[in-house]
């Protein structure tokens, strides 16, 4: 079978981690991959081949869109390369798919959908015109996709329904794969060595910098205040933002900023991930993130917000906490930092949460794309 996709990043968030993850284990089982990305991608194996495009920040969006649009046309005719299936792991990519479905008549194209824009663009700060210009348009773009795939895969229950909800959908041609544990990068991460902190207790953050979006500014107030009561402790924010400096002045407006580690954006963030005593997932809205199995694998308590997909993945409403509540994160830190017992009883319930999303993620997504119809 032959493969198309394209991504215009190759590094980033969990969505761009997925569809590496599907490329490289698609192309071990003897799919012949079409991977149209940035230059910094180093094919995995022979059955892979990749086409450079380029990053340039002027009209960033429609020369990409050119880019694979030219590339797609040149795998069709020039190359001669009979494509069964394209699969992307976006919206605007699911666009582009209905597009080039234009030329690609006989192939399957298949969206696995890890979040949901509308949810983002609520929470931003923009002129309310510009707002409802750019939901009116993507709602556009949301039903042309729908209605043109083969196939829309979905991260989560939560992400299915409210999706849905809005748009109208084809139920027969949706499906949910939820995000597993035991991927190639968390296991990758078994003989690597933590980074060792003097603290008795550390609490850790991976993801992007976004203030608002990822809920980063109420982790921070919520440290602050177990901070005023328990001093061995540390809070490490991996990643980084449009929201970085912020996030730093607002540690040093609190005063707390000894206690506080930012590492940057980190390509393997492991060997902190299997330091953190607490994981914290403060967003306000998510998909089914990533990282939150990742701290699962490395024994971390998980808390996370009562968001997407989050509840899903944790269950256990000893586990979670409401998204804008500060004090009730507090509170929950502070009870895990100060008491062993309550903290093992939460590492028990997380093991049971890391068994749920142990399985074979590969065949489950190959054996829907097969079976497109």
């Amino acid at each position: 079978m032959n493969l198309l996709t394209f991504s215009s990043a190759n590094k980033g968030g969990g969505s761009i981690v997925k569809l590496i993850e599907l490329i490289s284990g698609l192309s071990k089982r003897g799919w012949l991959i079409s991977y149209i990305s940035p230059k910094d991608f180093a094919p995995l194996n022979d059955n892979i081949t990749h086409y450079n495009i380029f990053n340039v920040f002027f009209m960033n969006g429609f020369f990409y869109l050119f880019q694979v649009l030219i590339t797609s046309l040149y795998i069709l005719i020039v190359k001669r390369i009979k494509v069964d299936r394209i699969v992307v792991f976006s919206l605007l990519d699911g666009f582009l798919a209905c597009l080039l479905s234009i030329f690609f008549r006989r192939s399957k194209i298949i969206v696995a959908l890890h979040g949901d824009w509308h949810t983002g663009i609520q929470l931003k700060k923009q002129n309310y015109i510009i707002k409802k210009l750019y939901i009116y348009v993507f709602c556009k773009i949301e039903q042309i996709v729908f209605s043109k795939s083969d196939l829309i895969l979905f991260v989560s229950n939560e992400n299915f329904v409210r999706i849905t909800n809005r748009t109208k959908i084809n139920i027969n041609k949706t499906k949910i794969i939820y995000n597993n544990i035991n991927n190639p990068r968390t296991l990758t991460s078994d003989n690597m060595d933590k980074i060792q902190f003097n603290e008795r207790k550390v609490i850790g953050f991976v993801g992007n910098l976004f203030a608002k979006d990822k809920g980063v500014e109420v982790l921070i107030r919520a440290f602050e205040q177990v901070l005023k009561k328990i001093k061995d402790i540390r809070l490490v924010i991996v990643g980084d933002g449009p929201d970085n400096d912020y996030l730093s002045i607002l540690c040093t407006s609190l005063n707390i900023q000894d206690y506080v580690t930012f590492t940057g954006y980190l390509e393997n963030p492991f060997p902190y991930l299997k330091s953190f005593d607490v994981y914290v997932l403060p967003s306000l809205h998510e998909g089914f993130n990533l990282s939150i199995l990742e701290a699962l694998y490395c024994d971390n308590v998980v808390l996370g917000s009562r968001v997407g997909g989050t509840p899903e993945a944790l269950l256990y409403d000893e586990l979670l906490f409401d998204p804008l509540s500060i004090d009730e994160l507090a509170f929950k830190i502070n009870n895990l930092v100060t008491d062993e017992n309550l903290y093992l009883k939460y590492l028990c319930l997380c093991n049971k949460r890391k068994k749920k999303f142990t399985f074979d993620w590969i065949r489950d997504m190959e054996k829907e794309i097969l079976n497109t119809v």
